[in-house]
């Protein structure tokens, strides 16, 4: 049997720009044995409405606290569905990340327990790309690791292939945002999502990867490929 996989996201009315076409592209793909589920964490549910009118099953969670927190509360709705559903994978792919239509397919591929792509984002106006490092003598919180000009260069299209990124030589990397990552449902169930409320700033992705590290658990980055971020127009 083919595993089964949940593909899945928190959302919300803010990526209404880009709905229709991420909800053509989930509906789209070339693997034969998926559900699709949004979680949806807008201030009404209208949103949740155009969701479901669209034919794609959407579970409301009203917003309370801080974004990162109800952000992490909905990922760990998807685990909840994804475990009591008995799905073999989840595919986390956020709501504004695009990829090609055989994604499931390449990322089983991989025979990895995490596999993961990265893409691209933006912080205090600069480009970067989303990747965190450790130093080899101690665990920290997420570092980027990349020289700018080289995200520069990824930015702009001039490098397409991750192979080619300079990283510092006393930093490994260790995670990514987990907007395009193929998890097995195993895993999930041993590690959930969580924040830190000392940190308000950093998101579950880090914290995800930073337990995966301590618990042992491998991580493939695929260096192959770049997923597309529509979270913001490219200049």
């Amino acid at each position: 049997m083919i595993p089964k996989i949940l593909v899945a996201a928190p959302t919300s009315n803010l990526k209404d720009y880009c709905f229709d076409e991420y909800a053509e592209q989930v509906r789209n793909f070339t693997y034969p044995h998926y559900d699709i589920l949004l979680v949806d964490n807008s201030q009404d549910k209208k949103y949740h409405h155009k969701i479901l009118e669209a034919g794609i099953r959407c579970i409301y969670h009203k917003p309370k606290g801080s974004p990162i927190e109800y952000i992490t509360e909905c990922q760990n709705i998807i685990r909840g569905v994804a475990i009591e559903g008995g799905y073999d994978y989840v595919l986390m792919l956020e709501s504004d990340v695009f990829v090609p239509r055989n994604i499931i397919e390449h990322m089983l591929c991989g025979g990895a327990e995490v596999y993961t792509i990265t893409y691209l984002i933006t912080k205090k106006g600069k480009h970067s790309v989303c990747l965190h490092g450790m130093p080899t003598n101690e665990l920290r919180t997420s570092t980027k690791v990349l020289e700018e000009d080289v995200s520069a260069a990824v930015w702009t299209g001039e490098i397409k292939d991750i192979k080619q990124f300079k990283i510092g030589e006393d930093f490994r990397l260790y995670g990514t945002g987990i907007g395009c990552t193929l998890f097995k449902t195993s895993v999930l169930k041993e590690i959930p999502f969580r924040i830190d409320k000392q940190f308000p700033a950093a998101f579950s992705d880090s914290y995800w990867y930073l337990d995966a590290e301590r618990a042992g658990i491998k991580t493939i980055l695929d260096t192959s490929i770049i997923a597309t971020h529509k979270s913001f127009k490219i200049k």
